[in-house]
């Protein structure tokens, strides 16, 4: 239940009506990043399911705590919950891609449709070396944590409007590393249809990574969607619009 004085925008939201389809943030996202594509997957004629993955929103000792397999697991739970006969289709970006691909592995009966938005398969240097450094934390406590830095959004509005946790726990970058292992795993097993959607101006996941995921994934053939402006949180950038319509017609062709 949400607590009178929580901030909206880290809320999960229930949408709409239709076939279900559940969207999962990214690594130390909010549910405000799928906000936008789910408005509008509400809007056609879907129910529009945006999760929070354990520990995430703007608390960094609450992220501090969580683990890989509790993400996992409660977004599992949610495409239990939610699933319509049975099954759903799974949005995600960045990790959450790869939560959902793991999704979409484990329970082929469950997931109708696959959308992964700029998969973190791999991450720019930068972002790799932070992942090293966060190993370095149990010989130097001053590494327990990391600034995360401002958001690289390109549309204004959304840049002041979006949610930040200010620092990144070191503990959790390894979490995170745990379901890129995971994730590359899952990838040959997946059986459900794919779109694979990438921005060029990524500063975060190279392309390489959307190009990687679709080269991985079980099912054929995958379809690309390259955006050229959009920042790494793609569902809410300059592009958003086209994204949540490119989403919305893969999703209603398997329908």
């Amino acid at each position: 239940m949400r607590h009178p004085t929580e901030d909206s925008r880290l809320v999960p939201f229930d949408l709409g009506r239709g076939p279900p389809v559940l969207l999962v943030h990214g690594f130390t996202g909010t549910p405000f990043e799928m906000r936008f594509l789910g408005t509008h997957l509400a809007r056609h004629g879907f129910r529009a399911v945006g999760m929070r993955l354990p520990g995430h929103g703007v608390d960094p000792f609450a992220l501090e705590q969580a683990t890989a397999t509790q993400w996992v697991n409660e977004a599992r739970a949610e495409l239990l919950r939610i699933g319509e006969g049975g099954r759903a289709h799974v949005v995600g970006l960045s990790m959450g891609a790869l939560i959902a691909a793991i999704l979409a592995a484990d329970h082929p009966d469950r997931v109708s449709g696959l959308a992964l938005c700029a998969p973190a398969l791999r991450l720019n240097k930068v972002r790799t070396l932070m992942i090293g450094l966060s190993a370095l934390r149990f010989f130097t406590p001053r590494l327990r944590f990391v600034s995360k830095g401002p958001s690289d959004l390109q549309d204004p509005l959304m840049r002041r409007r979006l949610p930040s946790i200010g620092r990144i726990p070191a503990a959790a970058v390894e979490q995170f590393s745990r379901v890129r292992t995971w994730a590359r795993l899952a990838l040959p097993k997946v059986q459900a249809p794919t779109v694979v959607v990438y921005s060029e101006n990524d500063r975060t996941v190279p392309s390489a990574a959307a190009f990687e995921c679709a080269r991985l994934v079980g099912s054929r053939p995958v379809r690309m969607v390259r955006l050229e402006r959009s920042s790494h949180v793609l569902t809410l950038d300059v592009e958003r619009t086209r994204v949540a319509e490119e989403i919305e017609r893969f999703i209603r062709a398997l329908a």
